[in-house]
């Protein structure tokens, strides 16, 4: 029996538990795994033979072993038996230096396994002045000697767009003033060992060099762990993913160990990292500019034995608990889906093929840096997905359906991402007016306001002149769609956020879909945005559809339902009679025709609108709804469907390309037929995807990266055609329809 600390995330509609987050600890070799059973005991005492872990916010923190004791201190984060100090220090683009301070300390979760502890403060200068504010999660373990440190910075200055940065860092020291010997591991041809001053500097994704008094050395990639000793004590610090979030430094002097996460450079130290329009937003000069709203976290872990292999295996290769996914699936918690077997063996080889070369792609088209990793790049050529179409949502479904913790990690590094980088959190006085120049401005940018895919994940780094002259130039045409503002509503979702929630615990990601949905769920109780009435009605109603059923899931808030009410209301109202479409003049792009322009929509912009209906009668059981979405789908059949190539018109002009079956559309027609949807909806949804898994089957397996025709295609591919259908894999299987769960 091993202790077991429990949190419900979720519930049913009659009150029952839905989600819950299970905490335990096991020492489960890297690369191997083991089984356990949850089961119920009526005997409280035998849940755990180790000590709680407690923290009192004032004082101390002790998890139930006499090797840790972390105390709060007034001029520094915290200190860890009374040797060593955690304090952030940051500089920022004038040469004006700043402290954490924390003004708040708060016991979010203790019990018999871990506590977690969140810090909040400011960066303020010697006279007290604030600059912007940081929050640190701390966690500690029972019975191990390991500290999880998740340091956020936020961005929410008072003036300006950009916050410039020369230096940001976690500063430990040796409270004894004894100077510390350094062994940095993790790096090519053996660890790096040293007693004066030393810095390991990652300069981009294929180099780092270490440089000291004594020696020099270079090399590619560096792990980002260190031992660092003096004569009585020794402390392992590990900073996950160092390389891929370069650039990253380490340094020591005397009895300071200083981990760079916005580290000091030179400017032109990344002039060599081409193009610039994918890595040079991050730099001016010798500052790093992080816009208004932005936030951004990182994971380091502490190991007082120092036995630093153990923990590089604990941050680098964490385990991954995985509920039996037939046992977990037929909960109903995760909806309409079937767990992997030999009857979705060819739909699972084909989303393990795609998410290998998905890795293979981010790899070979270095789609790395500070604010980069955990996204994807080459939407328009030149700008950063913003995932979209919701690639952690489809990681996680994958993860539930087959238990491969690879799914998980993607998931959980995908929706880190969204969460922290693509979304505004905070705005400003300038951060508003600097969109004023945008043609369409609905209303002032506020929180919850999300970024398309665009250059640097947020904009705004161009003039507007120079950003059309560029895309001009790569896309060759005329008057391009810039993406530069956040009012898309057509580009947003939260479902993978929920779910990377409910299978992590983590209350950012919580947070964050809150943020969204209120935003949302207020501009539709005001009707502050055209939602229907044009072309691109489909996604500016389907996905804010979508993205607050995933929010009323999570949390069961009324306003959400409201808002999801509202607007099936407006898209019910303008769906035709008669042929069952939503017929509207459509724009260049979606009909070039010269005389006069064809009536309709793209078909996988009616889909997304049926996806946001079928949630939204997922939630409300509006028969109306159901009846909408059979009618919608045999019109996109009418219209868009060739049965002799099995593809789909793009829209519903004759002169459109053909094209395979978008993810989308997939999945509309999934909810359809499931809905009550006809046999030949079945059988055209099977026709379709055979031939488009045979496609991605084909270029999954050539893709060599960026020196392939099909290298950036392959990332962006999977929200293009693979989020949302690992809920068509039990009709393509041949299962019920009625595979129903109410609570």
């Amino acid at each position: 029996m091993v202790p077991l600390q429990v949190k419900p995330l979720a519930f049913w509609k009659d009150g029952s538990i839905r989600w819950i987050l299970l905490d335990f600890i096991s020492s489960i070799p890297a690369g191997s795994e083991r089984q356990f059973i949850l089961s119920w005991h009526n005997n409280r005492g035998l849940v755990s033979d180790v000590a709680d872990v407690h923290m009192s916010v004032d004082t101390s923190l002790s998890p139930g072993s006499d090797r840790i004791d972390i105390r709060r201190r007034s001029d520094v984060l915290f200190t860890v038996n009374n040797v060593f100090s955690f304090a952030l220090k940051m500089i920022d683009g004038k040469g004006s230096q700043y402290s954490g301070c924390v003004v708040k300390t708060k016991i979010e979760s203790s019990g018999p396994v871990k506590t977690v502890a969140l810090l909040e403060g400011s960066f303020r200068d010697k006279n007290g002045m604030r600059a912007i504010d940081f929050r640190m999660r701390v966690t500690m373990y029972a019975g191990i000697p390991f500290i999880r440190i998740e340091p956020m910075v936020l961005f929410n200055h008072e003036k300006g767009v950009f916050f410039h940065i020369r230096e940001l860092t976690l500063d430990i020291s040796q409270d004894t003033g004894e100077c510390m010997s350094v062994e940095i591991s993790g790096i090519p041809d053996g660890p790096f060992t040293g007693t004066h001053k030393i810095r390991l500097f990652q300069k981009d994704d294929r180099s780092f060099q270490v440089e000291c008094a004594q020696s020099r050395k270079e090399g590619s990639r560096a792990n980002g762990w260190v031992t660092a000793a003096s004569r009585e004590d020794r402390i392992a610090v590990c900073l996950k993913d160092f390389w891929q979030r370069w650039p990253k430094s380490i340094e020591i002097e005397k009895n300071f160990l200083r981990i760079g996460l916005f580290p000091g450079f030179k400017a032109g130290d990344f002039k060599h990292m081409v193009p610039a329009y994918k890595y040079q937003y991050l730099f001016k000069g010798a500052s790093y500019l992080l816009k208004e709203g932005q936030t951004r976290r990182w994971d380091i872990w502490i190991d007082i034995e120092a036995n630093d292999k153990k923990l590089f295996e604990s941050a680098y290769i964490p385990l991954v608990p995985s509920a039996d996914p037939k046992e977990a699936i037929a909960t109903g918690a995760w909806g309409y889906m079937l767990p992997a077997s030999n009857k979705t063996r060819g739909y699972d080889l084909l989303a393990k093929n795609m998410l290998n070369a998905y890795k293979k792609a981010i790899e070979n088209q270095r789609d790395y840096g500070e604010m980069n990793w955990g996204d994807w790049f080459g939407e328009r050529v030149c700008n950063w997905g913003n995932h979209e179409y919701d690639t952690p949502a489809h990681f996680f479904g994958q993860f539930a359906r087959t238990g491969d913790p690879e799914y998980f990690h993607a998931g959980e590094l995908a929706a880190r991402h969204m969460s922290e980088v693509d979304i505004i959190h905070f705005v400003n006085k300038n951060l508003v007016e600097s969109f004023y120049e945008e043609p369409f401005r609905p209303f002032d940018v506020r929180p919850g306001c999300v970024h398309e895919h665009t250059i640097g994940h947020v904009g705004g780094f161009f003039p507007r002149r120079k950003l059309k002259r560029l895309l001009e130039k790569l896309l060759k045409q005329k008057n391009p769609y810039l993406c530069s503002d956040p009012w898309n509503l057509g580009h947003l979702w939260l479902d993978g956020l929920t779910r990377g929630y409910y299978l992590t615990g983590d209350t950012w990601f919580l947070e964050t879909v809150e943020l969204v949905a209120d935003y949302l769920a207020d501009i539709v109780k005001k009707r502050a945005y055209s939602f229907m009435g044009h072309a691109h009605s489909g996604r500016t109603t389907g996905w804010p559809l979508a993205a607050l059923a995933a929010a009323y899931d999570a949390t069961g808030r009324k306003k959400y339902l409201n808002a999801m009410s509202d607007l099936a209301e407006m898209a019910l109202s303008e769906q035709d009679p008669n042929c069952g479409g939503w017929l509207y003049e459509m724009p260049d792009g979606h009909c070039y025709c010269k005389k006069k322009k064809h009536t309709g929509m793209a078909g996988f912009l009616t889909a997304i609108l049926v996806i946001g209906l079928s949630r939204y009668y997922n939630a409300s059981k509006d028969e109306r709804v159901r009846e909408s979405i059979v009618r919608a789908m045999d019109f996109l059949i009418e219209d868009t469907w060739r049965e002799q190539s099995a593809t789909w018109r793009y829209t519903s002009c004759p002169a459109s390309a053909h094209l395979l079956t978008y993810g989308v559309v997939a999945l509309a027609l999934g909810y359809s037929i499931r809905m009550g949807g006809n046999r030949e909806q079945t059988r055209i949804l099977k026709k379709a995807w055979k031939k488009t898994s045979d496609y991605l089957n084909k270029i999954s397996r050539q893709c060599t990266g960026a020196s392939d025709r099909y290298g950036p295609f392959l990332p962006r591919s999977f929200g293009i055609y693979m989020v949302g259908t690992e809920e068509i894999a039990p009709l393509l299987a041949g299962a019920s329809s009625n595979l129903t769960f109410e609570r």
